[in-house]
């Protein structure tokens, strides 16, 4: 539960310090897996074309939330 309320803060304050690294872990282990599955069978495969696109919409999320972000504290002065 402390963790829970911990991202919830997070993810208030700076959302891109949650989104980012996710975001890039995925892209990385999707060009990795593509790669490999490339060089070894010849194709791409659809779990590497899974994560890519899953860390451009987790990206673009985070994108979003930081203007939600910004708007809420911009209103407050």
């Amino acid at each position: 539960k402390f963790f829970l309320i911990l991202l919830k803060v997070v993810t208030l304050f700076s959302p891109l310090r949650v989104f980012v690294p996710l975001s890039l872990a995925s892209f990385v282990l999707g060009v990795l897996y593509g790669l490999w599955t490339v060089w070894l069978h010849g194709r791409i495969p659809n779990g590497a074309v899974l994560l890519l696109l899953f860390s451009v919409v987790v990206f673009l999320v985070g994108l979003v939330s930081e203007q939600i972000a910004s708007l809420r504290f911009e209103n407050r002065d």
